[in-house]
């Protein structure tokens, strides 16, 4: 927690970034991490909708509050270990994975392969 804290007091931290990807985040009691009013904070998909895992949520991803909403969206991925979001503009998309991969299990990269396969049209 202290180093997230740490990050986020940085003055300097939303001016010079638009993205944040962190992974094992702080997760507090209410299920949420700390953050500020620069940044909007996106969780895995299942982490509110799941709530034996939204304190297993072992990736988040945070998104300069600067940039324009209508310019982003987090795509629905089913793993607490990834947040993925696409940004848009008029040269095209840009999807981004924040992938947690836990070394002793292969249970997130298959997930990732057969996401991939399945939406590769979509992202």
């Amino acid at each position: 927690m202290i180093s997230q804290a740490s990050l986020l007091n940085n003055s300097k931290l939303a001016t010079d970034w638009d993205l944040i990807v962190i992974q094992e985040p702080c997760i507090n009691f209410l299920c949420n991490t700390c953050a500020n009013h620069h940044w909007y904070v996106l969780y895995p998909s299942e982490h509110f909708t799941n709530p034996q895992r939204c304190c297993c949520s072992q990736a988040i991803t945070l998104v300069n509050s600067s940039i324009n909403t209508n310019h982003w969206k987090q795509i629905p991925f089913p793993s607490s270990d990834i947040v993925v979001m696409q940004m848009n503009s008029p040269y095209g998309c840009c999807s981004i994975f924040n992938i947690y991969n836990n070394c002793n299990s292969q249970d997130t990269l298959t997930a990732l392969d057969t996401y991939l396969k399945d939406n590769i049209a979509t992202i």
